[in-house]
């Protein structure tokens, strides 16, 4: 377990993060229509993975807005926002901000913070995930 800081306050994570240029680890995420999908299953397209412990948290949701504007001008990659929300509140708010190029991806019941060890183990926000920004590099 490593810790790290969350709004300033150490918090415990459950592993070590992965290291930047490895292999992103497969995981599954729910979408917006309650059906599960994988990351591999989205191919060889580029993929930038949103991690944020909630799209109710203002940091988050300024984290989510600026990666909107940043991938529209990008072609071949893909955005997937990542949280513990359930898809039903990340799909209210990216349509009430009007981001449509960003792929809701609920960890309620998914594997990304347990592959990506980002589990925040203690603290207020305990069970959600460790904010932070990956480049899938899958091969």
């Amino acid at each position: 377990m490593i810790q790290t800081k969350l709004g300033g306050m150490p918090v415990t994570l459950r592993g070590n993060l992965p290291v930047v240029g490895s292999k992103a680890p497969d995981f599954t995420y729910v979408k917006k229509n309650l059906s599960e999908k994988s990351l591999s299953e989205l191919g060889s397209i580029k993929k930038v993975l949103i991690a944020v412990p909630s799209l109710d948290t203002g940091v988050c949701q300024i984290e989510t807005r600026r990666f909107s504007q940043e991938l529209s001008k990008k072609e071949g990659v893909i955005g997937l926002v990542i949280s513990k929300d359930l898809p039903f509140a990340m799909s209210r708010f990216c349509t009430t901000e009007g981001i449509n190029n960003i792929e809701i991806a609920s960890d309620f019941r998914g594997s990304f913070a347990e592959r990506f060890n980002t589990l925040i183990m203690d603290g207020p926000f305990t069970r959600t995930e460790r904010p932070g920004s990956f480049c899938s590099r899958r091969r």
